[in-house]
């Protein structure tokens, strides 16, 4: 990943921000199959936000925020000031997994900081779900 966010300082101008948002869906699909496989209790549902609702108690939440309808340029403008606690970080992945699961070409340009926080926040999401759900 450090190679992936160095990248992000050479960087002289626009640019394809693909392998960037690539980067980050792999994390929010091993979070979603770390969901949907657990032996815990495995859902039945199929989109993330149903799966996220069924387990909300395993996963210690209260509830579940909304993870769906957004774009890109919304989801960087809402990072800086993001939590840090484990329920922003869970919605973060599911909203980033919904936005760029559907579509790379956004026309958003992160700077490194930005692309950390939601990195950090995809990596806990996906050690939270590891902790509640296969001990």
């Amino acid at each position: 990943m450090d190679y992936l966010a160095n990248s992000l300082d050479l960087r002289v101008g626009p640019g394809t921000s693909e392998p960037f948002y690539l980067n980050l869906f792999k994390g929010c699909v091993l979070f979603e199959s770390l969901l949907k496989a657990n032996p815990k209790n495995a859902p039945t549902q199929q989109t993330l936000g149903q799966v996220l609702r069924h387990l909300v108690t395993e996963l210690g939440l209260s509830a579940i925020s909304s993870i769906g309808n957004t774009d890109f340029p919304t989801i960087l403008s809402d990072v800086g000031s993001a939590n840090d606690d484990i329920a922003t970080s869970i919605e973060f992945t599911g909203r980033v997994r919904n936005t760029v699961g559907h579509n790379l070409g956004w026309n958003a340009t992160f700077n490194r900081s930005q692309y950390d926080k939601i990195a950090g926040m995809v990596a806990s999401a996906c050690l939270h779900a590891i902790n509640c759900l296969y001990r």
